[in-house]
């Protein structure tokens, strides 16, 4: 993987494909497919005997994506006492797997990844809350799973390697600020601008550094 995230791959349910791995590292490595029913030689699984990619080589392999959904793909090795190895070094990518025939209700789709890491080992950790000012999110599925009863919500509670598919609709034009509740942590970078078509840079960065000293609205009702 060239970047941290990986790139997203799209595919369609129960069309085949075919993935060449290169392992750049000094050791075996495997890729796993998270979240999809395939077979296990190409599952990405050491406990269930998949092969192993070896170190500074590839390894082919054939998969037909299922069940529809967004799902990801990271690394399946122990790592252990080694933050340099696996999904540690933040070798992990969404993959979403389209479904044959619901196109969705939307006219765009944009994958963003979250990565907060820091390079220690600890004892628990906080969750991702996001939000994007101005807007709100229609929850429709979790972990790829529809929801029952889809609902609005201000904002996004996020786990580690959770995924929450959400409609925004895009309709208060303008400059706003989407990222995490924490102003610590969108000063480490956990926070974009969100420009409207029409709006100046000069504008957006003037907004963006105001807009995050009046969140204490969301921060309320992150909590009811």
């Amino acid at each position: 993987m060239a970047s941290s995230p990986a790139r997203c791959c799209v595919s369609k349910k129960g069309t085949p494909v075919t993935v060449d791995i290169f392992n750049d590292t000094d050791t075996p490595e495997l890729v796993h497919w998270h979240g999809q029913i395939i077979p296990t030689d190409v599952d990405g699984s050491a406990e269930e005997g998949t092969p192993y990619v070896p170190a500074h080589g590839m390894r082919r392999i054939t998969l037909t994506p299922k069940p529809a959904g967004f799902r990801f793909y990271h690394p399946h090795v122990v790592a252990e006492g080694d933050l340099n190895r696996g999904t540690y070094s933040g070798q992990a990518g969404p993959v979403y797997i389209e479904p044959k025939n619901d196109p969705g209700a939307y006219d765009r789709e944009i994958f963003l990844t979250l990565k907060e890491f820091e390079p220690t080992f600890s004892q628990g950790g906080d969750m991702a809350m996001d939000f994007l000012t101005g807007h709100s999110f229609r929850v429709v599925s979790l972990d790829r799973n529809p929801v029952p009863n889809p609902a609005d919500v201000p904002v996004l509670w996020i786990g580690t390697a959770e995924r929450i598919s959400a409609i925004v609709e895009m309709h208060h034009p303008g400059v706003w600020v989407m990222g995490d509740l924490a102003d610590d942590d969108r000063g480490h970078g956990m926070g974009i601008v969100v420009e409207y078509s029409g709006r100046s840079r000069q504008a957006a960065m003037g907004q963006a550094q105001a807009l995050p000293l009046g969140l204490h609205d969301l921060r309320q009702n992150s909590s009811d």
